[in-house]
């Protein structure tokens, strides 16, 4: 029902749905605002039509609220690099070696989450400032998992909102750098072969989580998928 209020026809409800349902909702405005803030407390209670356990407002405070926006997997890592959650895959299938086998670079190196920050402003208590993160729970009857993030974090995302004047902070471009960091290696080496036997001598190393494979596949049987179908990090 909130997909729908929010524009949403078709709902996918893993991680990369969720966060789609999000950013409709909150590219809405502020009329969107309590539909994503609804949403969140019906995921941090458990998936219960009628959460019980966690809301992310206090009960009556949405009448205070300044901000919501969201923030990506890519753009979080960047503040929360010591929490240990699930890794995505974030490949690009392009390439090809000297002898038509198909290339894969993949980039490992972002987290399966995204946040939602909450800004809101008591006429008593001052300006407080949330920043709840959902992520994969690979255990269990319910395969999500929340957690507040360090204050710290959910004050330098507000900074950077305000500096971007945006609904979300999002950066779809930082994985197809490393990818084409890989690439630019490969022509420097000659090929992908030469690149992977300079790798195996130690010569020469990939960026952080960035790995290459090259496949024995026929060209009947490849399916060419681009790094820019990905908005979340997500493949498949």
């Amino acid at each position: 029902m909130i997909a729908q209020l929010c524009g949403v026809e078709s709902v996918s409800l893993d991680l990369y749905g969720i966060f789609n349902i999000f950013r409709s909702c909150v590219s809405m405005g502020e009329r969107g605002w309590l539909l994503a803030i609804s949403l969140a407390n019906i995921i941090m209670g458990g998936g219960e039509p009628i959460p019980d356990l966690v809301t992310v407002l206090p009960p009556g405070y949405s009448v205070y609220l300044k901000k919501v926006a969201l923030v990506d997997n890519i753009v979080l890592t960047r503040y929360i690099n010591d929490v240990i959650v699930k890794k995505v895959e974030i490949f690009d299938e392009n390439d090809e070696d000297s002898q038509k086998r198909k290339v894969k670079i993949s980039v490992t190196r972002y987290p399966s989450w995204f946040g939602l920050f909450v800004e809101y402003e008591h006429p008593v208590h001052g300006t407080n400032r949330d920043l709840w993160v959902f992520t994969v729970h690979p255990t269990g009857d319910y395969f999500l998992r929340s957690f507040r993030a360090p204050t710290k974090v959910a004050d330098i995302v507000a900074e950077e909102l305000s500096k971007n004047k945006t609904f979300s902070l999002e950066d779809r471009g930082e994985p197809a750098k490393l990818i084409e960091q890989a690439r630019a290696l490969a022509k420097k080496y000659g090929g992908y072969e030469k690149l992977m036997e300079a790798m195996n001598k130690g010569e020469v190393s990939l960026p952080e989580g960035v790995s290459i494979s090259i496949k024995n596949e026929s060209k009947s049987e490849r399916r060419h998928r681009s790094i820019d179908r990905e908005e979340f990090g997500f493949t498949g």
